[in-house]
């Protein structure tokens, strides 16, 4: 069973005839990011071991998005397409809670 929301959530599920099998998963949240920039970022979801896990690419075409994504923490890392170095990069971290709408401005927008 795959869940559609980001990250991907992929579960193995077993059905067995005549028996009813009930799968829960947390309500998601959704993700508004908020630009008037093109540019390029990436989302990661933040590990307990204080790491980080690439899970979606932006559209470089796109300044205003909304995702929906599970409960949890992350990062959001967009820098502009006519940016000539990483000085100009924006790093944002965010939670997303069931049920509710985070919205992210990038470079104080």
């Amino acid at each position: 069973m795959e869940l559609l929301t980001l990250p991907r959530i992929v579960r193995r599920v077993t059905i067995k005839q005549g028996q009813e099998t009930m799968v829960t998963y947390p309500a998601p949240g959704t993700l508004n990011i908020v630009t008037d920039l093109a540019g390029y970022g990436s989302i990661y979801q933040l590990n307990d071991d204080e790491s980080q896990t690439w899970i979606y690419n932006l559209p470089e075409t796109s300044s205003k998005i909304n995702l929906t994504m599970q409960p949890g923490a992350y990062r959001l890392v967009f820098r502009t397409k006519n940016s000539t170095g990483s000085q100009f990069t924006d790093v944002r971290n965010f939670t997303i809670r069931s049920g509710q709408t985070t919205s992210v401005s990038m470079f104080g927008k």
